[in-house]
């Protein structure tokens, strides 16, 4: 029912029935509002559903598709990836392949995807191998294992990477260039560190028993000071040292790395905000 009068010498002060609209009116008058199917008051939507609530056309989205700038207009425009089902969780890592460091300097995989929604997570595994390096202490062989993950979209950190060496575990969580939780991440053993020996270029073929240095107070189990050299911590006995002395083996560092891809801050806007790409290499 309209309430109000309308005459012939005076403006119409009722509303003229119209059809109903999804604005929270009773557009119809009939002292309803927003009563009629969705479809109707809204039109459709593309990938999803129309509804109507509080007076606001919106959609229900179908499965896999979202509504990520919340346009009535494009409907559910952002639809996630093709692994979105899989790849949620470190357990479920999806194996995006293998490579080595036989030649350095190159792009080895190239893995695109898209965090939707913003609580979205994606896993991924991927095998590096190092390949052999043989030497000896006349002539030292030089190891190259180098493995870089790096996000190339976006790049502003609101996506972000972790990546886990060898393991699932929080303890393998870790990484020798940049942070955790960011987009660039490295690990490598082609360089040399004596004072904390680390690293492996130069090296010599591992032999049994494998060759310590240690001085008092630094020795591992079953090790005496006898065994000290140039290696060991803080040593500052010039009368030890000798070329070779700081020389460590060439040992096998191939892991599987898990690199885990989500939002770390913000909303998305856009479905384009929701893209990412990132590629490993040696």
């Amino acid at each position: 029912k309209c309430f109000g009068e309308r005459t012939c010498d005076s403006e119409c002060s009722a509303a003229t029935p119209a059809p109903e609209a999804c604005n929270d009116q009773d557009d119809d008058c009939d002292g309803q509002t927003d009563e009629d199917p969705a479809l109707a008051m809204c039109g459709s939507t593309p990938n999803g559903t129309p509804l109507c609530v509080g007076g606001q056309c919106t959609a229900s989205c179908n499965l896999g598709f979202y509504d990520v700038n919340h346009l009535f207009g494009d409907g559910c425009e952002c639809q996630q990836d093709g692994n979105d089902d899989t790849g949620n969780s470190c357990a479920a890592a999806i194996d995006i392949g293998s490579g080595s460091d036989a030649s350095p300097g190159q792009v080895l995989k190239t893995q695109s995807g898209r965090i939707v929604p913003d609580n979205d997570v994606d896993w991924y595994r991927f095998t590096f191998t190092d390949t052999a390096d043989t030497g000896n202490f006349s002539t030292p062989g030089n190891d190259r294992y180098r493995i870089r993950v790096r996000l190339t979209t976006p790049t502003d950190g609101s996506i972000r990477i972790n990546v886990y060496r060898g393991s699932c575990d929080a303890g393998a969580l870790s990484c020798q260039s940049g942070t955790t939780a960011s987009i660039d991440y490295q690990f490598y053993n082609d360089f040399q560190d004596t004072t904390n020996r680390r690293g492996e270029k130069p090296c010599v073929t591992a032999f049994t028993p494998v060759w310590k240095c240690c001085r008092s107070g630094e020795c591992e189990p079953g090790y005496t000071d006898e065994d000290a050299c140039c290696g060991g911590k803080n040593n500052n006995n010039p009368t030890q040292c000798s070329s070779h002395h700081n020389i460590r083996t060439c040992d096998d560092d191939s892991k599987t790395y898990y690199i885990k891809v989500y939002r770390a801050s913000g909303t998305a806007a856009t479905c384009a905000e929701t893209a990412y790409t990132f590629e490993i290499s040696n």
